[in-house]
């Protein structure tokens, strides 16, 4: 994550993420995620839908304090 002040003092919050630990950092943007993830439709379905409903959703935890992203990931990639 990285903060960065803009037009007349305003910030703004980039999120990044990687494939590995020690991967390349992206950042974290739906055509990033399109590339990288082209062979789970699912995960890029839902991403999609939960980006049409809030916009910066991505980057909210849920009620457990992770990142809705990631449990999407988990949900759909990882298990």
């Amino acid at each position: 994550m990285r903060r960065w002040k803009g037009y007349k003092g305003a910030t703004s919050t980039v999120y990044y993420y990687s494939l590995t630990r020690l991967g390349e950092t992206k950042i974290l943007t739906l055509e990033n995620l399109e590339k990288d993830f082209s062979s789970f439709p699912d995960f890029i379905a839902k991403v999609k839908r939960l980006r049409a409903v809030k916009r910066k959703a991505l980057s909210k935890p849920d009620e457990n304090g992770h990142y809705l992203i990631n449990t999407i990931f988990n949900e759909t990639v990882k298990s």
